[in-house]
């Protein structure tokens, strides 16, 4: 009797355990499980419809109908390596659907194992994972991209400007940094409304780009404020200064085109800093400083116009601040 006990609590247990693994089985996350010899045994609803095969399709199959060619031998010989030495593996991988179409998927792949330590089956759960790279990107756009013109902003400037700065001093070269400000921006933008101003400022943003090359980069700081960074390169410093001259002169042109805004012709003209780096003394403070600087040099020379920083125009700046100040 106390033997048939224990067998009817054996038989209610392993019932019970199937409910749950049946439950569990219906998920929404897709579920795969192979034999020991990697053919799929069994599939649930989810996996049906994440890859578009039929379950008659899918038993007795290799998974490797799924491969999507994005990744090579190497790839899949580490994956069963750590499956095979540490009974699991986590991690992204591009499959691809009945229909052709290739995605991205978060793929946990564990070994199952006999009393004997024998593996007899293979679990894989599966889930997409698209949309939370989207999110990445939107969350990494707002962090280093101005939402309005969708330029680089403050942060990616410091990176990218560190990084030509350790460039310049390893491979001696030399590069441009220029700071513009649009010239009569406040007036319009207080006398005509933001929305006129953001118009302005994105059609700004559209005409640096069109005249810069891939490797210079137009960074909005905030406001009307820009900056442009001309990478460093192996050019002498009177070569660079030709080129950042002739940037600024394509960017007054640019810039002094009329902007046709509901049937009004707006005109602005930009005032430019420029200063030259090379990496030795230079820091991406004082570098923003500097051709800070030099464009409001430009300003008090009638605006329209460009200058190229000078050790002297700090001391005139500085002398200027103390005035105003007292």
């Amino acid at each position: 009797m106390l033997r048939y006990r224990q067998m009817s609590a054996d038989l209610s247990l392993k019932e019970e355990n199937l409910r749950v693994a049946a439950a569990a089985f219906q998920t929404r996350e897709a579920i795969m499980i192979t034999d020991a010899d990697s053919n799929i045994i069994r599939v649930n609803d989810a996996f049906i419809q994440l890859t578009g095969y039929t379950e008659a399709e899918l038993i007795g199959k290799n998974p490797r109908l799924l491969k999507s060619g994005k990744h090579d031998g190497i790839f899949y010989k580490n994956l069963w390596n750590a499956i095979l030495t540490h009974g699991r593996w986590i991690g992204e991988i591009w499959n691809r659907r009945k229909n052709g179409e290739i995605f991205l998927q978060w793929l946990a792949i564990s070994s199952v194992k006999n009393e004997q330590g024998t593996i007899t089956q293979y679990m894989a759960f599966f889930s997409e994972i698209i949309e939370f790279k989207i999110s990445e990107k939107e969350i990494e756009k707002l962090a280093f991209y101005d939402p309005l013109t969708n330029l680089p902003n403050r942060r990616l400037l410091i990176g990218r400007l560190d990084y030509e700065l350790n460039v310049a001093k390893r491979y001696h070269r030399t590069g441009a940094l220029l700071s513009m400000d649009l010239d009569r921006f406040k007036y319009i933008n207080d006398s005509m409304g933001h929305t006129i101003g953001d118009i302005i400022l994105v059609e700004t943003a559209q005409r640096l780009q069109s005249i810069l090359r891939e490797s210079d980069t137009a960074i909005r700081l905030g406001g009307d404020e820009f900056v442009i960074l001309i990478s460093a390169q192996n050019e002498t410093h009177t070569n660079l200064i030709d080129q950042a001259q002739t940037v600024a002169e394509k960017i007054i042109s640019e810039i002094n085109r009329p902007y046709v805004v509901d049937n009004h012709e707006l005109y602005i003209s930009p005032s430019l800093g420029i200063t030259i780096y090379n990496g030795i003394d230079d820091g991406v403070d004082l570098l923003l400083r500097r051709a800070g600087t030099a464009m409001y040099q430009a300003k008090e020379a009638g605006r329209n116009t460009f200058r190229f920083y000078r050790e002297d125009m700090q001391k005139s700046v500085d002398v200027r601040w103390m005035l105003e100040k007292t």
